[in-house]
């Protein structure tokens, strides 16, 4: 087994509302879905690194189990953020906690993003605002494993918390909403570069009858793209059946690019959208322009 020497350690508590005594069953049941829930968090956030819960102790009052979840990583994988990856975790499991309270089992009304923080509405026009990795944390999957911690759960409340203090905290009558599966969709934090340049298409596959996009073949990059076209007047024109248009068609067009990057330069993808159709050319001695 590879030795990992560095690790990340942060205290916290699960703490079940009402009687000092809990069904073993439903105990095991909660734990396992919510430790779950962080190993998942760990994973998104750093794929080497691996978490261990340990049980320190209970409480009374209500049913209280006292943990320490302990992140480990390779002495290569130092960073500033990992140092403090069990706390970072545990924070993240509490904020897609708050946002499926929050949202109180329907999906939001909005959802807004800007520098890096994300505003969420829910269908009582409340907002909250997370940071954009919890959000993007909550996904399909996160969302499965959450509803189960609330499956069979019998008890006052459900909360998780820090330095004796509540991180998120879910009464029992919110527990149905707990349960319904919300998938929000996701973020990306790319940084867009748009440019617009005048070039020759050879149409591969045409949409002769909708607005879907077309096929073409891009010389610039020698490749095959696909590219919505904004040009009203020349679809009207292709569906009435004023331009024919065949795999010897070119058209010149004002084309918009797309470049999307990611946090460290590399592209992600591009969008192309044909803004204006200049010029349609059947061939060398027949061409129509606009």
């Amino acid at each position: 087994m590879l030795q990992i020497n560095n690790k990340s350690e942060s205290n916290f508590s699960i703490c079940f509302g009402g009687s000092n005594e809990i069904e073993a069953e439903s105990l095991i049941r909660t734990l396992e879905y919510t430790l779950e829930l962080i190993n998942y968090a760990v994973n998104e956030k750093e794929k080497d690194a691996y978490i261990k819960i340990n049980v320190k102790g209970t409480r009374k009052g209500s049913f209280e189990v006292q943990l320490m979840a302990l992140a480990g990583f390779l002495p290569t994988l130092i960073t500033p953020s990992n140092i403090d990856l069990a706390k970072t975790c545990i924070d993240s499991v509490c904020g897609i906690l708050n946002i499926k309270k929050h949202l109180k089992g329907a999906k939001p009304k909005s959802v807004t993003s800007k520098d890096g923080c994300v505003n969420i509405e829910n269908l009582n026009c409340e907002k909250i605002e997370v940071n954009l990795p919890t959000y993007n944390l909550y996904s399909e999957k996160s969302d499965k494993i959450l509803s189960k911690i609330f499956t069979g759960l019998d008890r006052e409340s459900f909360a998780i918390k820090q330095e004796n203090k509540s991180k998120v905290l879910i009464n029992n009558d919110e527990f149905d909403n707990m349960k319904k599966e919300i998938v929000l969709d996701k973020i990306e934090d790319y940084r867009i570069i748009k440019n617009e340049t005048k070039v020759e298409l050879s149409i591969k596959k045409p949409d002769l009858t909708g607005n879907s996009q077309w096929e073409f073949t891009y010389p610039l990059k020698n490749k095959i793209i696909k590219s919505a076209i904004e040009d009203t007047e020349f679809i009207n024109k292709v569906h009435l059946g004023d331009i024919v248009v065949s795999a010897k068609t070119t058209i010149l067009v004002r084309l918009q690019v797309e470049t999307y990057l990611d946090e460290i330069n590399e592209k992600v993808k591009e969008i192309f959208t044909i803004k204006e159709v200049i010029e349609v050319k059947q061939n060398i001695d027949e061409q129509l322009k606009f």
